[in-house]
């Protein structure tokens, strides 16, 4: 009993006890999450929330029951659950699992992804922990085998001088790019749902579908419907057998769902691109033998790009970390309906294929000890076939109902955009509903709200992002098909070869033309024996190719895309001249064109345009500059960054905790989403104190006039960032105990390496002050101490106001 708890906990990895007991439905959770919408008990342990409501409804309407319902449990659908707890606002995520995935799926998290995990709850350092050392996923490798063979080339992603430390950050970002995979990181995230949740638990269901929804002008109705316990989603149960459905009313629903989630086809929003592009089986994997020989071999790497006469795989290491479980999965070319992953895809034969990957049947290695390791500890954990596809939905919003991750859009993984361009939905999303909820909800609120401005700005910012990613994801997947090419495998051949063999099958048997098909494949493989791996002619040139390849930039696939990443403007794509338009932009021949790379992959619409990466451009993400924040005590013993200033607190990034909840559901002043104003004084306004002292005054009125402007369910923190001699005046000048305070609304802050005052200088030389919106977007550049009708105008735009005549 001991070794079966012993290795519970080791395959739990490290889930909080929160999360344990999520898993398990003990007793005192069960009335709180197992079926929220069922009978509604009174728990000891816990008090129901239904009775609690403050939400006003239209005179008619259902009440509603929750601002915001989130149906999708997977990454996307745990960000948006975190962002909007941090933001006061009420949710009830739905997940038809009762679990997170243990397939590792997406495993490359990006930079602007670890940046929005910065401030939730530490989870940014435990990504940076729990993924494998530098060293083991720096390269790309091409071989004949994974462990001896012919290695054809490799490509080394990072700076030569890069080491473990690369994750610390740059100069560009205070992350680095990370290779997590996704079933070690839903854990993570849901653990911190769990803590941030107004509720806890019972603001997520899990082992619940969304089976319907309906809208009407107040809100949405979700039709929930609990799962039986023995399923997992797609266990085959029939509708019949399972529990009754239940409503819940919401104000807004956020449709995380997935490709194949339903929602958005319910809804009738269609898609354009390609759909099915190519047929893949994964084969998930083990074998800490393999593990250790890659990397005693110096063969450790993220993807190996396998060819030889048994198979063609591109395997993915997800850990091959020293002790740990050398976890692997293994990609596979597919072709139904000729092909069926019951005959050709069994346990025993994905055996067979991973052997074939790793190294010739039989032979052991030896490593540069000459130690003797056999791999024959390979064990097959799952099988499962996807279809590969690049597709944008038409539209990311209808009525109150957001779309956001793979059920809006799906990418080829080649530059692992998909699960990252979801959590970046979701970052934007988040604080658009919560200035929405805080104005249907705001005591004070005299003014007339525009909801669909704000409901048009994400699909007018999003919508063009997912574009451009699709575009350059399928034009990743091109240049991944480039080094099959260079050894004569030609993908085109075998799509004719299927093609040819599905025609046959109206004239013979199935099994006679999946004999046929597999003969062919087999046929084309063998070139990639003997001829590839010995001195000869042809096979010399053909490893020259690959060799060239590897050796030129975007000669095979990359896996940085700092542009794409980090570059990506709100407002500019092609056909849009609002950006261009307004100061502080540089116009459009200033931007790189996503859609100028590559072709439309029959995607409609156009894609975003991008800025070099931490750019001072209005649209794009707010400049990465290290600062030291200041008070009366003296300098922040931690680095903090510009990005920390539309945070809660501007030490968010370096807390492990949660916030105390104050009330049910209620956007109080302190959670509203913040705006930033970042200001810089001249040099000369420290020559004297009693300088410093009229221009900090001059200052904070301009800032208080602002404030006048700014609606109550949103805030604004002024930074002033500059020397430390500025710094400190403005910590004597402002509140000293205000200061102190990391939620506090003025900030004085020491420009650590100059980088702020360079972008001021080299991007926008006549400004002296930004606006950052609370998703760390650049919105107004200018400059303070005149008026401040143009500041408000943009401040109030971006919470969808009409600007005060």
């Amino acid at each position: 009993r001991r070794g079966g708890v012993a290795r519970r906990r080791h395959e739990e990895g490290g889930m909080s006890r929160a999360m344990r007991a999520l898993a398990r439905h003990p007793v005192a959770c069960r009335a709180a999450f197992a079926s929220p919408f069922g009978t509604r008990r009174v728990s000891r342990e816990t008090t129901t929330w239904w009775s609690r409501r403050s939400w006003s409804t239209a005179s008619g309407s259902p009440p509603a029951d929750v601002p915001v319902v989130i149906v999708g449990g997977g990454p996307v659908g745990l960000t948006m659950s975190i962002l909007l707890s941090r933001l006061g606002v009420d949710s009830q995520l739905v997940e038809r699992r009762a679990a997170p995935t243990t397939h590792p799926q997406a495993h490359f998290v990006n930079n602007r992804t670890r940046e929005i995990f910065r401030p939730m709850l530490g989870l940014d350092e435990e990504v940076a922990r729990a993924q494998p050392p530098l060293e083991d996923w720096r390269h790309f490798i091409y071989a004949t085998r994974m462990l001896g063979g012919v290695e054809l080339g490799r490509v080394d992603h990072f700076d030569e001088k890069a080491s473990g430390e690369a994750s610390k950050g740059s100069a560009v970002s205070p992350t680095s790019v990370a290779h997590l995979s996704q079933h070690r990181l839903e854990p993570m995230l849901l653990k911190r749902a769990l803590e941030a949740h107004p509720r806890g638990a019972a603001g997520i269901s899990l082992r619940t579908e969304c089976v319907d929804i309906a809208q009407d002008e107040s809100g949405v109705t979700a039709e929930l419907r609990s799962m039986p316990k023995a399923s997992n989603a797609n266990d085959g149960t029939s509708r019949e057998s399972r529990s009754p459905s239940r409503k819940l009313r919401a104000r807004f629903l956020v449709a995380a769902d997935g490709a194949r989630g339903g929602l958005r086809s319910r809804l009738g929003v269609k898609d354009t691109g390609s759909p099915a592009m190519q047929h893949l089986v994964n084969v998930h994997f083990t074998s800490r033998k393999l593990a250790d020989a890659l990397r005693a071999a110096n063969r450790a790497a993220m993807l190996y790009f396998v060819f030889n006469p048994d198979v063609v795989a591109v395997v993915v290491a997800h850990e091959l970390k020293k002790d740990g479980a050398g976890e692997f999965v293994a990609q596979i070319p597919f072709f139904p309906p000729t092909q069926s992953l019951e005959e050709d895809f069994c346990e025993a034969r994905c055996a067979e294929l991973v052997r074939a990957a790793i190294h010739l049947e039989g032979d052991s290695w030896r490593t540069t000890t000459e130690e003797k390791i056999v791999v024959d500890d390979v064990r097959i954990k799952h099988a499962r076939a996807w279809t590969m596809g690049a597709t944008v939905a038409d539209r990311f919003v209808d009525g109150r109902v957001f779309l956001a991750g793979d059920a809006a859009h799906a990418f080829p993984p080649a530059g692992g955009f998909g699960m990252n361009t979801g959590v970046q939905d979701a970052h934007n999303l988040a604080w658009k509903l919560a200035a929405c909820v805080g104005s249907l909800t705001s005591e004070s609120n005299a003014e007339s709200f525009e909801y669909d401005s704000i409901a048009a700005s994400y699909d007018a910012e999003r919508r063009p992002v997912a574009v451009a990613n699709a575009r350059v994801s399928v034009r990743n997947f091109f240049r991944v098909l480039q080094i099959p090419k260079a050894i004569g495998l030609e993908p085109a051949a075998a799509d004719a070869l299927h093609a040819a063999a599905k025609a046959t099958e109206a004239l013979v048997s199935r099994d006679a033309a999946r004999k046929t098909l597999n003969a062919g494949l087999a046929l084309g493989r063998a070139q990639c024996g003997a001829l590839l791996e010995t001195d000869n002619a042809l096979g010399n040139s053909r490893r020259a190719a690959v060799a060239r390849l590897c050796g030129v930039q975007d000669g095979t696939l990359s896996l940085q895309f700092p542009e794409e990443d980090l570059g990506f403007v709100y407002g500019s794509s092609q056909g849009s001249s609002e950006v261009s338009s307004l100061p502080g932009s540089r116009g459009g021949s200033f931007f790189a064109s996503s859609a100028s790379k590559v072709e439309s992959a029959g995607i409609v619409g156009d894609g975003a345009k991008l800025a070099p990466p931490n750019t001072l451009v209005l649209g794009a993400r707010l400049p990465h500059a290290r600062l030291r924040f200041a008070n009366v005590l003296g300098l922040a013993s931690t680095d903090a960054s510009t990005l920390d200033l539309v945070e809660r607190d501007v030490d968010d990034a370096h807390k492990l905790y949660a916030h105390k909840h104050d009330g049910f559901c209620r956007l109080t002043a302190d959670r509203a989403p913040t705006f930033a104003v970042l200001v810089s004084l001249t040099e000369s306004a420290e020559t004297t104190q009693g300088a410093t002292a009229d221009t900090l005054a001059a200052l904070e009125a301009w800032a208080k006039e602002i404030d006048e402007a700014c609606p109550d369910f949103a805030r604004l923190r002024l930074a002033l960032v500059g020397t430390e001699t500025q710094a400190f005046a403005a910590s004597r000048f402002f509140s000293p105990l205000e200061l102190a305070d990391a939620s506090s609304l003025r900030v004085a802050a020491v420009d650590r390496d100059g980088a702020w005052a360079t972008r001021l200088k080299t991007d926008c030389s006549y400004a002296n002050a930004v606006l950052a919106r609370p998703d760390g977007h650049v919105a107004w550049i200018g400059k303070w101490g005149g008026g401040t009708k143009d500041v408000v105008r943009a401040l109030r735009r971006a919470l969808g106001r009409d600007a005060p005549t």
